[in-house]
């Protein structure tokens, strides 16, 4: 900071001595991450600070705390801030939309489908095409998957079994897929004054 060198051509310097042990140093915001370069995670950007009611620092928190410990190899703990990432959007879009905090009771399935009906990503509307249907299901399923696999596989229960790395993997890259969507089309919505009764049929998924 404040001299007149350029950061890129020393990571691309590094770079070409990582890809050797199969890492890679690249550009997360303002810092850099290592990650591996035939396993590496879904971004996830994280909301503005004008989005405050988002949660975006821990949000941001949670992001951190899945790629260390996929990185680490604490597995357990990676499924367990995967969910914590999840429920921390779904939780704040609620609360947007809603205008007030809606109490949470820890069932992250019942969660997400009030979230779905909010945001008007019900896989059960009549006007929407079968393709998009089954992604919205398929969307649905996962997030009732991962409440299962953190009970019998993270850190925050007695594990019955101890999850693998592409499991992890799995579900934090899931996770944050899911989490993305969900701001996006909370974006758009907001954006285009969409989050009424009048919102055109595909317009809240599109």
């Amino acid at each position: 900071m404040e001299t007149k060198f350029s950061i890129e051509p020393v990571v691309e310097y590094l770079n070409g001595y990582l890809k050797y042990d199969g890492y890679e140093l690249v550009r997360h915001g303002e810092t850099y991450r290592v990650r591996e370069i035939h396993g590496a995670l879904v971004e996830l950007e994280v909301p503005s600070q004008e989005t405050g009611e988002i949660g975006y620092v821990f949000i941001d928190e949670q992001i951190k705390k899945c790629d260390l410990k996929i990185f680490e190899g604490d597995y357990d703990g990676a499924i367990t801030n995967a969910r914590s990432l999840l429920e921390a959007v779904l939780v704040g879009v609620e609360e947007k939309v809603n205008g007030e905090m809606v109490p949470y009771d820890g069932d992250l399935l019942k969660l997400y489908r009030r979230v779905q009906r909010l945001l008007k990503l019900d896989p059960g509307r009549k006007d929407i095409s079968d393709t998009l249907r089954q992604v919205l299901s398929r969307l649905t399923s996962f997030v009732s998957g991962l409440a299962g696999l953190r009970n019998i596989m993270s850190d925050a229960h007695a594990s019955t079994s101890r999850p693998s790395k592409h499991q992890a993997k799995l579900a934090v890259n899931a996770s944050k897929t899911v989490a993305d969507f969900v701001l996006e089309v909370l974006m758009r919505q907001t954006n285009s004054e969409n989050i009424t009764e009048e919102t055109a049929p595909e317009s809240g998924v599109g």
